[in-house]
């Protein structure tokens, strides 16, 4: 499964665990969710506490951490 966070949604307990549990019942074989760069040293925000579900759910994974995406880049030129 490839999750994204959607921006509006910043209150991870109350809407990611519950998609996590589901997801879990699902019995994925793995879960890819797109997080953020220095996310493991920071425990404010969403992403960090999404991840910290998912391992703790056993849920098999990967976590991508990009840096920059191009439109960011290109809002800037």
């Amino acid at each position: 499964m490839f999750f994204i966070r959607p921006p509006q949604l910043a209150k991870p307990k109350e809407d990611t665990l519950p998609f996590l549990k589901y997801a879990k019942q699902q019995n994925i074989s793995q879960i890819v969710f797109i997080s953020m760069i220095g996310v493991d040293k920071n425990p404010v925000t969403p992403h960090h506490k999404i991840e910290k579900m998912i391992t703790e759910l056993e849920i098999p994974y990967t976590f991508i951490r990009p840096s920059f995406f191009m439109q960011i880049w290109i809002r800037h030129i």
